[in-house]
């Protein structure tokens, strides 16, 4: 992961929280979760401190420890032509669907 990747993920959890209280149904959603999952009303502080203090070291292992390419697929949706032959030279297999 990069610095740009580390920054990116850092604003998009953390910032994903305000869309969370912006209506009403949202609000109760959020307390659902809270509910559903047993959580702290401190969770939210929580989290954004571990995703502020995470290092690209931590986001690499925890990477390589849970994401298994190699048994993972993966959907690209756009045009085939200009996308195919790109991800042909990653070494994946390219399965084309027509709808």
């Amino acid at each position: 992961i990069s610095d740009e990747e580390l920054s990116f993920m850092r604003l998009a959890i953390n910032q994903k929280d305000a869309l969370k209280y912006e209506t009403p149904r949202a609000k109760l959603g959020f307390l659902a979760q809270i509910l559903e999952f047993d959580l702290k009303p401190s969770f939210v502080k929580e989290r954004s401190a571990i995703v502020d203090g995470i290092s690209q070291a931590e986001i690499n292992a925890l990477a390589a420890k849970h994401l298994k390419l190699d048994e993972m697929l993966t959907v690209v949706v756009g045009d085939a032509k200009a996308l195919k032959p790109e991800l042909e030279k990653l070494g994946r297999k390219v399965v084309e669907f027509k709808l």
